[in-house]
């Protein structure tokens, strides 16, 4: 009966938010997004992501209606702080994600690696690499990109990285943290 409190709230919320308006009611969304995870993962390895789900949860239902198409239809107006929990869904929820899944978002995450925020775009490198190097977990969970797949997400992200860390800013960006690490 909790999960369908919070399934009923998740979805108020999400009722509230509109993409075209600039306002503070992506904040609604943002909520959303985050009782949603708090509601459907019972247990994570940080490694893997999630491992043990709310079976009373549509997770791929959620992922597809709200997160894929979200970040398919990103914007000026989109805050950071939104984009960055979408993807954190994506990251948390990338065992569930079919080969199919990875291919159809990777167009998106791909305009987003040529964000300008930097949490944006370091968030999208580091889930696509997460995409590409997964490893089987025993028999339950396989790899999820075939050999094929993953030559056409490298070929679709190899660009907008290398001009991310060729970029200005990234070299400006860069400097406070090498030479915190180096003292």
């Amino acid at each position: 009966e909790v999960t369908s409190l919070c399934m009923r709230h998740i979805e108020r919320l999400m009722d509230q938010y509109d993409p075209e308006q600039d306002n503070d009611r992506w904040q609604a969304k943002y909520t959303a997004l985050s009782l949603f995870l708090a509601v459907s993962i019972k247990g994570t390895i940080r490694q893997y992501g999630a491992t043990t789900l709310n079976t009373k949860v549509n997770i791929a239902k959620f992922l597809q209606d709200q997160v894929f198409a979200s970040l398919a239809t990103v914007g000026p107006k989109t805050q950071p702080e939104l984009i960055a929990l979408l993807l954190k869904a994506l990251m948390v929820f990338r065992l569930q994600l079919s080969q199919e899944d990875v291919l159809a978002i990777t167009p998106s995450l791909t305009k987003l690696l040529k964000s300008s925020s930097y949490v944006v775009h370091s968030y999208t490198a580091a889930i696509l690499q997460r995409f590409v190097t997964m490893t089987p977990i025993g028999d339950k969970f396989r790899r999820q990109l075939s050999p094929e797949a993953v030559h056409s997400v490298l070929v679709q992200t190899f660009d907008p990285l290398l001009q991310i860390i060729t970029s200005e800013s990234y070299l400006h960006n860069l400097w406070p943290y090498n030479k915190y690490a180096m003292s």
